[in-house]
């Protein structure tokens, strides 16, 4: 097989395994808790989560000055960050995915009217 279809095979096995661990990574994350929001500090040591807009309403969440509860929310913040990264790559790669399809479907067709005239 020429090394470029070789590389082709090798290239769509690895996107398939970084999608299926993408999607397990998703998977993980949507079993733990987190949020859209903004930290803010009241008066430097009381934490709100400002969350986005909803039927015209923003909703603060008080977290408070509670350490562990102050970390609690972080996370849930950073969590959904995390999220929305792992769905943009996820996009991106199923992106790549469908254009690698594509191409392979145009190349078995051309190697088919090739192959016809032969």
């Amino acid at each position: 097989m020429d090394d470029r279809l070789t590389q082709v095979d090798l290239t769509l096995t690895a996107l398939r395994k970084a999608l299926a661990d993408v999607d397990w990574q998703i998977g993980e994350l949507e079993k733990q808790s987190y949020t859209q929001a903004t930290e803010h500090w009241k008066e430097g040591k009381y934490l709100y989560l400002v969350h986005p807009m909803q039927n015209g309403s923003r909703v603060r969440e008080y977290i408070g000055a509670d350490p562990a509860k102050v970390e609690w929310a972080r996370q849930r913040v950073k969590r959904f960050q995390i999220h929305e990264d792992l769905l943009a790559r996820k996009r991106l790669l199923a992106q790549h995915s469908r254009r690698l399809e594509q191409a392979i479907g145009d190349v078995g067709r051309e190697a088919a009217t090739v192959a016809q005239l032969l």
